[in-house]
């Protein structure tokens, strides 16, 4: 299970695909209503399922295993079965030759949506949003140290007599 602060490889990738559709649907959008951006953001499809695979393939071999999930969180239990149900189509028709492979190939078909609340997408989209205007502002500040920096140490020097 992942834990609080700690960063998947598909992180940035999930968070810069939620910026770019929050974006289109603002400028898309008549009327400025957030709440209905971020829903509409979150039920967007994506580029892939946002889990990894391993831990998709743990989760589906948990439920064969004890006939149940062993998670509760509605949105996640709806992609997982999803992925599951993908996953068995890839085995039936010989496109994969294990439930590994297929769970692998599932995760990372385009998913129908991102799975999330319409307040994690905005809380997801507002962090990343904060995050790059930080980095941005930093960088600024290191461009304005290093021209002080090199200002001040290219000053012509006066000739000793």
């Amino acid at each position: 299970m992942k834990k609080q602060g700690s960063v998947c490889d598909y992180t940035a990738a999930r968070n810069a695909e939620l910026v770019r559709n929050f974006n289109a649907a603002i400028r898309a959008a008549k009327i400025l209503d957030l709440d209905k951006i971020c829903g509409e953001v979150a039920n967007s499809p994506a580029s892939r399922f946002f889990i990894s695979e391993e831990r998709a393939y743990e989760l589906i071999i948990a439920r064969r295993r004890r006939g149940h999930w062993t998670i509760s969180i509605p949105l996640r239990v709806e992609m997982i079965e999803e992925i599951e149900r993908r996953a068995e189509s890839r085995l039936r028709s010989g496109k994969a030759a294990t439930l590994r492979d297929a769970v692998h190939e599932a995760v990372n078909s385009p998913a129908p949506r991102f799975y999330l609340t319409p307040r994690s997408c905005r809380t997801l989209v507002y962090a990343t949003i904060h995050e790059s205007h930080m980095r941005r502002l930093r960088e600024r500040i290191e461009n304005a140290k290093t021209a002080l920096i090199s200002a001040h140490t290219t000053t012509p020097t006066s000739p000793n007599r």
